[in-house]
């Protein structure tokens, strides 16, 4: 059976014009994109956009409709609570320029010990001239080798 997302061949949904520029038209955009990634999991990605209802599908954009897969999967699987989300929510209509959490790092690193993450923790490795080498927000690059086996509990 198709759903509303099998929309190949369609008659009555007007011309598409590929875009030739940036494939984000604002920043929250490729925040969505973001997050995306970082959430991808099995019954997160596609299974979730194609979940969603007919009306939303159809009166969202392409990272609206990300957006909303991301945040079903949240709530279902129990990471956050509906009420989380609406207060939250009712937070950024109120004051739409409020920081993020990611925009303040003490406020950020304070939420997340509050998850009782066992994975979030100081690192105190430091460079050859005593500056630490790791701390929350620090851009990190990995060395690209693929190792066999278990590499971590």
């Amino acid at each position: 059976m198709d759903g509303v997302h099998d929309m190949g061949g369609m008659h009555g949904f007007g011309r598409v014009d590929p875009a030739s520029d940036s494939p984000y038209h604002e920043q929250w955009e490729a925040r969505v994109h973001a997050i995306s990634t970082a959430l991808a999991a099995p019954g997160g990605g596609r299974f979730a956009l194609e979940s969603l209802s007919p009306e939303v599908y159809l009166a969202s954009s392409y990272y609206e409709r990300w957006l909303q897969a991301r945040i079903n999967t949240l709530v279902a699987h129990g990471y956050i609570t509906q009420q989380e989300l609406d207060v939250t929510l009712d937070r950024y209509r109120q004051d739409p320029a409020a920081r993020l959490p990611a925009d303040d790092p003490a406020r950020y690193k304070t939420a997340l010990a509050e998850t009782g993450s066992r994975g979030q923790k100081d690192v105190e490795s430091v460079d050859l001239y005593g500056n630490k080498r790791l701390f929350l927000g620090a851009l990190c690059q990995n060395s690209g080798k693929l190792w066999a086996g278990k590499v971590r509990d």
